[in-house]
């Protein structure tokens, strides 16, 4: 009875070794941040200008890429549209100076739904497009640090993604995990 318990101990680590080693995910590292992503998803390098950016490509093909950055794209400025008011400019006369703010009319055509969510140590704003409707499937953090040179944002989407992939990008997600912007 001995030498078995003893096997088993001995053969425990080994299994215990192989069986991690089967793990359905993996952990990216684009320096900034890590995330937690299922293993046959890949890290996609890409050059910005100004802001910090990459991605990843998904089993199926899909890119979603994300944005570090002062300029980083809001989605809920998607939803709001502005149009010319046609009727205030058919109304101007010639020598008339127009006024600015009646110019535009403002439409809110909601495509997303926004969720606060925590992500780490910041408030997000968790996106999923309505039906067909929206695009965008991400997060939206607007302050990831605020300086003396700006506000540095952060983004992370994908576009017309299938269900399965939208909720393993969403699970991914609420991984993400920043280095030194909190305390820890």
């Amino acid at each position: 009875m001995g030498l078995l318990v003893n096997r088993f101990l001995l053969m425990l680590p080994l299994a215990l070794l192989i069986l991690g080693s089967c793990s359905n995910s993996h952990y990216i590292d684009y320096g900034e941040f890590q995330i937690n992503v299922p293993s046959d998803w890949k890290a996609l390098s890409m050059q910005g200008i100004d802001s910090d950016v990459g991605g990843l490509i998904t089993s199926e093909g899909d890119t979603l890429v994300y944005d570090l950055g002062w300029y980083t794209f809001d989605p809920e400025e998607e939803d709001v549209e502005f149009q010319y008011n046609l009727v205030y400019m058919e109304g101007l006369k010639a020598d008339q100076e127009a006024d600015i703010d009646s110019l535009f009319e403002r439409r809110i055509n909601i495509k997303h739904t926004y969720e606060t969510v925590d992500i780490d140590c910041f408030k997000a704003k968790l996106v999923t497009p309505i039906d067909s409707l929206g695009l965008f499937t991400g997060v939206y953090i607007d302050s990831i640090n605020v300086s003396d040179n700006g506000v540095t944002k952060f983004g992370f989407y994908g576009t017309e993604l299938s269900k399965r992939t939208k909720e393993e990008f969403i699970t991914a997600i609420r991984s993400i995990s920043f280095r030194n912007l909190c305390d820890r």
